[in-house]
């Protein structure tokens, strides 16, 4: 997926809601990670001091090939 973090944002209210505090951010399906990678970055931006993420399933891909 070509993903472009800069159309990630939080608003004035996203950025209170995360600010100083640990996020699990949950995704239902991971195939290249690109989208949770952006979501990510934009909550660490927004103040956010640790994400983790939650995936429900990912899409099976060549083991030779990085995730």
């Amino acid at each position: 997926a070509n993903i472009r973090p800069e159309l990630f944002a939080l608003g004035r209210r996203g950025r209170a809601a995360v600010d100083g505090r640990r996020v699990l951010l949950v995704d239902d399906v991971l195939t290249t990670g690109s989208t949770t990678d952006a979501c990510a970055t934009c909550l660490i931006a927004g103040g956010a001091t640790a994400v983790d993420v939650l995936t429900l399933a990912r899409v099976a891909h060549d083991p030779s090939e990085p995730i």
